[in-house]
């Protein structure tokens, strides 16, 4: 096992290995925006691309940790053994397959509200079908708890074991009940109801429940690594298992949800600074970089009076080695409507695609050493 650790830990933080993270978001990221033809410049800047591969793998994880969130919350509500129940772990397993039960349910009545999500009395549909997951979540936790903790609390004192039955019947499944409603209100928040796009409203609603439920059972499964092997393999291989696991998804979702990937991409080149949408006021040199090449409309290209110069106002969408690649401001909106992933309109995916890489031809790829920032734009 330590053999396999140091080939691990080798190739993970291998020069080769860091490059190629980097120069693979630095190709999807202008590939998106229809500039390739800067891609091997970034190749020349090595020392970037170790900034590049750090924040691309705390982006990855940052997107991790908001689809493992239910599993999260689990592990650190149940992490401690309890001093009453002798199979303990067997209570935490069952915490989590009746959580899965439970979610199913829940996806189902969100499919439900979605073909009311229009209605006058949406409100009070979704309110009723949220009471019935509530009342139906705390009898299955009764029911599939009550054999296995029943005969380790029926020989504590009464006050106590009262107690107890409280913080395992009612206590914990409520807050892991809480965990699933918050995690089911994000799907409703992403999807906005089903789209009137001329694709069949039960496609549409069966397509949404797989992909959902792919999640939540995708979200618990490190709950199940982590207690089973808890007390029988070590830190490494469990860490390892769930590792498999949580690239594993992320390569699924990311077929399933095409916008994934984009938005782990544009995190990585926010986080490590290539790219800025904050608009700027940029010093151009005439000789360098004629005035005809910038529209008064899309720059708002002000003259400096006496002298060869002029401002622009842009966003600096990649700055990358000595290359500035400076944008009019308007492609700020095109671009985040692209992170968005319309699930059955292909042609509207490809329609926000191809406006961006039209706005993107306005962009002017600068030499650093030859553009001056002055600052923000009053916009």
């Amino acid at each position: 096992m330590k053999h396999y650790q140091k080939v691990i830990t080798l190739f993970l933080t291998s020069s080769t290995f860091i490059s190629f993270l980097a120069l693979m978001a630095n190709w999807f990221y202008l590939n998106k925006i229809g500039w390739l033809d800067l891609f091997l410049s970034s190749i020349i800047s090595i020392e970037n691309l170790f900034i590049v591969a750090f924040f691309l793998v705390i982006s990855f994880f940052l997107i991790v940790l908001i689809f493992m969130l239910p599993s999260i919350n689990i592990i650190m509500f149940l992490n401690k053994d309890d001093e009453y129940i002798l199979k303990y772990n067997e209570v935490r397993l069952n915490y989590v397959k009746i959580f899965l039960v439970i979610a199913t349910v829940a996806n189902l009545f969100f499919m439900v509200s979605l073909f009311f999500s229009n209605d006058y009395y949406s409100l009070y549909l979704n309110l009723f079908l949220l009471f019935v997951l509530i009342f139906t979540g705390l009898a299955l936790y009764y029911r599939g708890l009550k054999k296995i903790v029943s005969q380790d609390l029926s020989f504590k004192k009464s006050s106590k074991a009262r107690w107890k039955k409280i913080e395992i019947y009612v206590v914990t499944p409520s807050m892991i009940l809480l965990i699933l409603t918050f995690y089911s209100l994000s799907f409703y928040v992403v999807t906005k109801g089903l789209k009137s796009n001329g694709e069949s409203a039960w496609i549409q609603a069966v397509y949404l429940f797989f992909i959902f439920e792919f999640i939540i059972v995708s979200s618990v499964i490190p709950c199940f690594i982590y207690f089973r092997g808890m007390n029988e393999k070590g830190w490494f291989s469990i860490i390892t298992s769930i590792s498999g696991c949580l690239v594993l998804f992320i390569f699924i979702i990311s077929m399933l949800v095409p916008s994934i990937p984009s938005i782990i991409i544009n995190a990585t080149m926010k986080f490590s600074g290539i790219k800025n949408e904050s608009p700027r006021t940029y010093v151009v040199d005439k000789k360098e970089y004629p005035e005809e090449l910038f529209e008064l409309d899309l720059w708002n290209k002000r003259t400096i009076k006496d002298s060869n110069r002029f401002t622009i106002e842009g966003v600096s969408m990649y700055s990358f080695g000595e290359t500035n690649l400076v944008c009019p401001k308007n492609i700020v909106m095109s671009y985040g409507n692209s992170l968005s992933n319309y699930f059955f309109d292909k042609k509207e995916d490809d329609k926000v695609s191809n406006e961006l890489k039209r706005l993107a031809e306005n962009c002017i790829p600068f030499d650093k050493k030859s553009l001056k920032n002055i600052g923000m734009s009053k916009d």
